[in-house]
């Protein structure tokens, strides 16, 4: 019985500490002094009270020690609750999203949250990497719903580095993953780069034909690197840059390796439908009038000669 209150006590001067900040140390010091007090005042009551009998010694006695073992537990700001402690927060249709002053993804410890964007897969925020810096990285935290296809974004992008190399162009590189720390059946992951540039809808809206030209090699491109390393989406999100017309390709939650099995062969029904419906995106993203030009032709011939 002694050990338990002990115990809860204890448990609630730390819950106490985590959020009372500096102020909690000058009060344990006074509930030490009014235990003392407590003490003395029922011996010079009682003169013949035992110390194992007497209930105010007891309670004084735990009082004290409790204080003792709080005051002697290290600081505050090592303390699990106040590392998650909530500093920023944002309110979507699919969840909340809580960042605490420091945020641990991988390696990574980030901070500065900044809401890029949400959509049915989650939401992305900008975020500062304290140990560099110039580095910005993307941080999506997935709704409890969408955890998996998350995850399956960052194992895709992870896939095409290990297949691709240096060659890999035009998609993120997933540096990480965790699980959110305030609900454990979402997870978050950090990607490279962030985009810092205001997109364009389509290639159709790019002003001069050097950005257009970008834009052209940049979606066949992908496209061939994708299917040599037996990768599909049916859903691709590209966004283009305005000013470069560079592109970069997001969100891919639906994306999927090609079966590669001893019981099946890529030309599978299964895989054929997959390529079918990539290669028909893709080419979507091109406008009508120039997906038989001399540029995308061009483009599809050095990627294929590159893979």
């Amino acid at each position: 019985m002694f050990h338990a209150r002990f115990m809860s006590s204890r448990k609630f001067i730390l819950n106490f500490r985590a959020r009372g900040g500096g102020a909690v140390r000058p009060l344990l010091l006074v509930l030490l002094s009014v235990s003392s007090l407590h003490y003395y005042a029922a011996k010079a009551y009682n003169p013949t009270t035992k110390w194992r009998r007497g209930p105010a010694n007891c309670m004084s006695v735990a009082s004290i020690l409790c204080c003792c073992w709080c005051l002697s537990s290290g600081p505050t700001t090592t303390s699990a609750e106040t590392l998650l402690r909530p500093a920023h927060q944002w309110n979507f249709e699919n969840g909340l999203v809580v960042f605490s002053e420091r945020t641990q993804v991988g390696h990574l410890q980030l901070e500065n949250p900044k809401l890029l964007g949400s959509g049915g897969g989650g939401a992305v925020f900008s975020m500062e990497d304290t140990t560099s810096s110039t580095n910005v990285v993307a941080v999506k935290v997935s709704w409890s719903g969408s955890a998996d296809g998350v995850a399956n974004e960052c194992r895709i992008l992870q896939t095409l580095r290990e297949r691709l190399g240096s060659n890999t162009m035009c998609v993120e590189t997933c540096l990480g993953m965790a699980t959110y720390p305030y609900e454990t059946n979402r997870i978050m992951i950090a990607l490279q780069p962030v985009a810092a540039d205001e997109p364009v809808g389509s290639i159709n809206d790019l002003v001069g034909k050097e950005r257009i030209e970008t834009a052209l090699r940049a979606v066949v491109r992908t496209m061939v690197q994708f299917l040599s390393a037996g990768i599909v989406s049916v859903d691709v999100q590209p966004l283009i840059s305005a000013a470069s017309g560079n592109v970069l390709f997001i969100d891919l939650t639906e994306a999927h390796e090609l079966i590669t099995s001893s019981s099946s062969s890529l030309s599978s029904n299964t895989n054929l439908a997959l390529v079918g419906s990539f290669v028909s995106e893709m080419m979507a993203l091109i406008p009508a009038d120039l997906q038989e030009s001399s540029i995308v032709a061009t483009a599809l011939l050095d990627a294929m000669n590159d893979h």
